[in-house]
């Protein structure tokens, strides 16, 4: 039964609806003034004076602006009707400014079938996918190019608190994580009072000066999920790493072969591996991987929290009667978990394998099971 507010969600949406679309039309303004003037350079230099913004910033937002007002849009479309946010256009914006100009379309539209109910980051992973399918060379390009970009980087703080970051190859820099995120939970499983991101940070410092001790035992589960297609050889379709987004097929068979990661063959047209079933209330390994098979990430819309990390939870409670099985089975982030069992939203494992979530009020939104694609 859903719950009665004095200030509604219903009524917030309108209000966010109302701000997306004057972002719409600022935009829209400025690639038009733009153009009646002729001179870029100096038309940025008027929007950085009434919007406050320094001209190297006020010159890229024209740039978007343009590209809105051009190329992408379908994508100024949407922003105008409020379907999506300032972020989600910005991650349409960066993942095809460098394409070529026939191939933006398709990532363009991708990226719309599934703006509802992904987040931006997780919009910017099935961008890089299709990217991966249209376009493999000129990725491939982007990549060795910014590769030789790659660098460490102390970036300095306040009050004695810094930043340090690593720009590489992605696929490494998901290896790395997860391995310092498995030495953190041992710590946590051995009496460690630390809170995770603490753990991980202290770590991280210490493997890097050579100081940490106990790493040899052990070792991070990364899940390379591929069609026995790819596996063989016989298609360049993208792979996924679990938690991490698409990965090209080459670097999925080349990581398969060595053996580092675990691979997980799907059947290549439902995606999901066979059925598996136990009395136990806990699932087994092989049931968790299964689902993982299925589900990559927390089963919420918009929650990116990979589902390795996640709670399995019971769709309909083992306290009443529900199997420990595939279809009676989902990854939930903790936050997620608490939102289902104390904040009053519920949710529904459709068929088709989608999530269907209830909030309090009442208003629902699903997830699907895959992203949503053109042909």
């Amino acid at each position: 039964m859903s719950e009665s507010y004095e200030y509604t969600a219903d009524g917030f949406e309108v209000l966010v609806k109302r701000h997306r679309k004057d972002a719409a039309v600022m935009r829209s303004y400025a690639a038009r003034m733009a153009e009646e003037r002729g001179d870029y350079e100096f038309v940025a230099d008027v929007i950085g004076e009434v919007m406050g913004m320094s001209p190297r910033r006020a010159a890229n937002w024209l740039e978007v602006a343009q590209a809105l007002d051009g190329p992408l849009r379908s994508t100024f479309e949407a922003l105008l009707a409020g379907e999506i946010c300032e972020e989600r256009m910005q991650a349409i914006y960066s993942k095809t400014q460098w394409l070529a100009a026939d191939k933006v379309a398709a990532v363009e539209q991708v990226a719309l079938d599934n703006a509802l109910w992904s987040s931006p980051r997780e919009l910017a992973g099935i961008m890089d996918e299709e990217i991966l399918r249209v376009d493999p060379d000129g990725y491939a390009d982007r990549k060795s190019r910014r590769m030789h970009q790659r660098k460490l980087e102390h970036r300095t703080g306040s009050d004695g608190v810094s930043t340090l970051a690593i720009t590489g190859d992605e696929a490494t820099n998901h290896a790395i994580t997860q391995h310092v995120g498995a030495l953190a939970k041992k710590l946590r499983r051995d009496g460690d009072e630390r809170e995770m991101d603490q753990l991980r940070c202290d770590i991280s410092q210490q493997l890097l000066l050579g100081t940490f001790e106990g790493a040899g035992e052990v070792k991070a589960e990364i899940i390379i999920h591929l069609t026995p297609d790819i596996l063989a050889g016989f298609s360049d379709a993208p792979a996924q790493v679990a938690g991490m987004g698409p990965i090209a097929a080459e670097v999925a068979r080349d990581y398969a072969a060595k053996g580092d990661w675990y691979r997980l063959v799907e059947d290549p047209v439902t995606g999901v591996g066979i059925k598996a079933e136990t009395k136990s209330r806990f699932p087994t390994p092989g049931m968790r991987r299964l689902l993982f098979s299925t589900h990559k990430t927390c089963s919420a819309p918009f929650c990116m929290a990979a589902a390795v990390t996640c709670d399995i939870d019971h769709c309909r409670r083992h306290d009443d009667g529900g199997k420990t099985c595939i279809c009676n089975l989902l990854p939930l982030c903790r936050h997620h978990h608490r939102l289902k069992d104390e904040g009053n939203w519920n949710y529904t494992k459709n068929p088709d394998g989608s999530v269907k979530w209830t909030t309090d009020e009442g208003r629902v939104i699903t997830k699907p099971l895959r992203p949503h694609k053109r042909n």
